[in-house]
């Protein structure tokens, strides 16, 4: 058996690693290091720790002979263990979408805005676009300033003849929608319309 002497000694021997690792690897920096070594990092503790076990003595008794070695029943059952506990870091599984990250389009004000998010999960404003909400017709719609109101704002389908004016800026009128969408994902109203899109 060990005494804790050896004990003291792997551990020190350990501690060199870590503390290598330790002053390269900054705290902002940690999570995305983890991330991408854990699995490596896992593997050679996991490897070491039955090595150290080894030589430290602890496992002389798996060479007692029976109808099936003591040592092929540690192996299968230290096996199966890895793969229960270790083997999900090796598989590159596609994060869970969030729900509201397929809320993407809707009628409003009478148009059918479309939008994409950023990877932060925040919309993306220049990604907007507006349709003509009319399902025959689905054409891309024009912004332009009405003539002699500069202060009107016209949106028109040049397919269908769909107008309708506000008395706004375009980047105002951005904004709004904006507002809006961001309403109604706060508000989770978002859930109630994705199942009526999905309906249609």
């Amino acid at each position: 058996m060990a005494s804790l002497s050896d004990v003291a000694d792997i551990c020190t021997i350990l501690s060199l690693p870590f503390a290598v690792v330790a002053y390269l690897v900054t705290k902002n920096r940690f999570s995305s290091w983890w991330k991408q070594w854990n699995k490596y990092i896992i593997i050679v503790v996991y490897i070491l720790t039955l090595v150290g076990i080894y030589r430290l003595g602890w496992l002389t008794w798996i060479y007692i002979s029976i109808e099936i070695p003591v040592w092929l029943i540690i192996l299968i059952v230290l096996i199966g263990l890895f793969i229960i506990v270790f083997f999900p870091y090796f598989i590159e599984e596609e994060e869970a979408c969030p729900e509201y990250l397929k809320y993407k389009n809707d009628v409003i004000q009478s148009i059918l805005c479309q939008w994409k998010y950023n990877d932060d999960g925040t919309i993306n404003n220049a990604s907007l676009a507006y349709f003509c909400a009319n399902k025959n017709c689905s054409s891309r719609l024009e912004a332009g300033v009405t003539p002699m109101f500069d202060d009107y704002l016209e949106i028109s389908c040049p397919h269908c003849g769909f107008s309708k004016k506000f008395d706004l800026s375009v980047s105002d009128f951005n904004r709004r929608i904006i507002m809006e969408i961001e309403r109604r994902l706060r508000t989770s109203e978002y859930k109630k319309r994705l199942k009526e899109l999905e309906a249609q």
